[in-house]
């Protein structure tokens, strides 16, 4: 971005694929967008409406990489349990149990003992697989290894989680610009303009703006 974004540390993420079948359905009939995930649970508005062309492409990039992660198929086996979730429904909250081997993972990340940190982390998706805390871990341990790929696709799919979180979008829309994933960028930058301080509206819509003018794709500017 021509203004930078904060610099905020969060989440990971990764889609399933039974997930993007469901969401591609949804969408059957319409043009959509690529590198990152869309919320399966947004409320329709003529925002996001102009977004659907990106989004498609999006969906098909990510079915793309859910051959490259065993992460995925945890989300299959919750993918039932989406399908009924009513509009505006809260994140997806963790046991006890879960909870505490999360804070586990995170103490082991701070102690510097990531291979540690990663198996706990894998046993939470498996065990939590809608929460977003164990991506959004994994994304910043992705990131202090420079791995962008990988911390983005995190990122992504913690927002996806949480698709209300301002600073899930901030992660997503930075390492889409260090990558130059513009489209996802984009999408990125219309998550932050709902969700995040209104007083940024217009930063993140001139943004947009550009970045869609860029890709030749004017009619879905605004």
């Amino acid at each position: 971005l021509s203004s930078p974004l904060p610099s905020l540390v969060s989440p990971p993420l990764r889609f399933d694929r039974a997930e993007v079948g469901q969401a591609k359905g949804r969408m059957a009939g319409r043009v959509f967008s690529p590198h990152h995930p869309p919320s399966f649970r947004m409320e329709r508005d003529s925002d996001e409406e102009d977004m659907e062309a990106e989004e498609l492409d999006e969906l098909e990039m990510l079915e793309k990489e859910l051959d490259e992660t065993g992460l995925s198929r945890s989300f299959s086996k919750k993918k039932t349990q989406r399908r009924g979730r009513a509009k505006g429904s809260k994140v997806a909250r963790m046991t006890p149990e879960v909870a505490e081997m999360m804070g586990e993972a995170n103490m082991l990340h701070a102690q510097g003992s990531n291979d540690e940190a990663i198996k706990l982390l894998q046993e939470v998706v498996r065990l939590a697989p809608r929460a977003p805390e164990p991506y959004i871990t994994l994304g910043t341990i992705h990131e202090e290894h420079r791995d962008s790929q990988n911390a983005l696709t995190s990122y992504n799919l913690a927002a996806a989680l949480d698709p209300s979180n301002p600073t899930l979008w901030l992660n997503v829309a930075r390492l889409a610009r260090d990558t130059d994933r513009k489209r996802l960028l984009a999408y990125a930058l219309n998550k932050l303009y709902r969700h995040d301080d209104p007083s940024r509206r217009t930063l993140y819509l001139r943004e947009r703006v550009k970045i869609m003018e860029e890709l030749e794709d004017r009619p879905n500017a605004l």
